[in-house]
């Protein structure tokens, strides 16, 4: 299995301003290159030679280079030439898991689209997929790589259309970012509460308690049910899913709800806790506490489906920073919670409606007092004649 035939990688958008990452920056993320061969690549006085924390992973005559980054430990293994398989390496893989390393299809939370994930596996049987990552493809119209190539070798065999040193001529770098699987099984949630066709006094689906296979069950992407083994082990007493979820056992089964309180809350905490990670790093010197929020909101809602990002803007919009215009018309950007109350704006309000009551009670007055003055005449008139009967013509 190479690049070529991974399918259609998503390409990752161009950074304007903020750069985009579906984790609170930094995250943990992994590099690797794709090479055609399986052999080592040389040394060169430049290119400093893969740390022991570096994997190498062959796939069918491709060579990949992972370089862990961000603080994330090894994970060596080595997948076979069969593809995404292979014994382990290293301390960290924990010896010899048969599925180290492979690729899956799951539905992308915002898009709703097919789209490539790499699933590491600890190695071993107790976690069987330990961490699931999101496939980024990074191209630009000029790029190089400064990798020898041994001049002996490509006269001999000018013919081949690679050499053993040489990377392949697409330039791309693909990266590996981890991804929270809590945050790709709420598609799979709200699935599972709107089929129930029950609602709530408000309109929203309220929904039933579900199973975990139930919940995880997609003939589309057979491969949602890894989420199940990750987020509902059956032989953990409180598994990672009652983070966003009701949950409730009967008969040794736990079952599962959707709710809506605890996902927002625990959307709102990984924002908090991606803006402190934020603090100190290169990326977003200059930016303050509402600024560094902003920019880890922006960050998380890439693997949020549009309706949440929505709903957790707006349950922060008090933590972050509100942009209006300074005298000059230009940008003027402050926080919200430090924005004073408008009392004009509302005692305004308030004098409208209390005139307008007054208003209101005069004309009904002067309605009343002009009703009983026209009842008061025609009591009057009761057994009179008009003055014009007694002008009328003779006979």
């Amino acid at each position: 299995m190479g690049p070529d035939s991974l399918g259609p990688l998503p390409r990752a958008r161009a950074p304007a301003g903020r750069v985009s990452c579906p984790l609170p920056f930094p995250p943990p993320s992994l590099v690797f290159f794709f090479s055609r061969s399986s052999k080592p690549f040389p040394p060169h006085p430049k290119i400093p030679p893969p740390s022991n924390s570096s994997s190498s992973l062959t796939m069918s005559g491709y060579r990949v280079l992972l370089r862990p980054s961000f603080n994330v430990s090894s994970c060596s293994c080595e997948a076979g030439e069969g593809g995404g398989g292979g014994g382990g390496g290293g301390e960290d893989a924990g010896g010899g898991g048969e599925d180290a390393f492979r690729f899956i299809r799951l539905s992308h939370p915002r898009s709703s689209q097919s789209r490539q994930f790499m699933l590491l596996s600890s190695g071993s049987s107790s976690s069987p997929g330990s961490l699931i990552c999101s496939l980024d493809v990074y191209r630009s119209s000029h790029s190089s790589w400064l990798v020898p190539v041994d001049n002996n070798k490509k006269k001999n065999n000018s013919s081949s259309s690679s050499s053993s040193s040489s990377l392949l001529a697409d330039g791309g770098i693909y990266t590996c970012v981890p991804v929270d699987p809590l945050m790709l099984s709420i598609a799979n949630l709200e699935k599972a509460r709107v089929g129930s066709n029950k609602r709530m006094s408000d309109g929203a689906h309220e929904g039933v308690f579900v199973d975990a296979d139930t919940i995880f069950e997609d003939d589309e992407f057979p491969d949602v049910r890894i989420l199940k083994e990750i987020l509902a082990p059956a032989d953990v007493a409180a598994p990672p899913l009652a983070r966003i979820c009701e949950t409730k056992v009967s008969g040794g089964v736990a079952f599962f709800r959707l709710c809506d309180k605890r996902t927002l809350a625990y959307l709102v905490c990984k924002v908090r806790s991606g803006a402190e990670r934020l603090q100190g790093h290169a990326c977003v010197q200059g930016l303050d506490a509402a600024e560094r929020r902003a920019y880890a909101l922006d960050l998380l809602t890439d693997l949020l489906a549009p309706t949440w990002a929505a709903r957790l803007r707006s349950v922060m919009q008090a933590e972050l920073p509100y942009t209006g215009t300074n005298s000059n018309g230009g940008p003027a950007v402050t926080h919200a919670a430090d924005l004073p109350p408008v009392p004009n704006q509302r005692n305004s309000t308030g004098e409208d409606a209390a005139e307008r009551r007054k208003m209101q009670e005069k004309l009904k007055r002067a309605a009343a007092s002009a009703q009983a003055k026209a009842d008061k005449a025609r009591k009057l008139a009761q057994g009179t004649k008009s003055i014009t009967s007694f002008f009328g013509a003779k006979a």
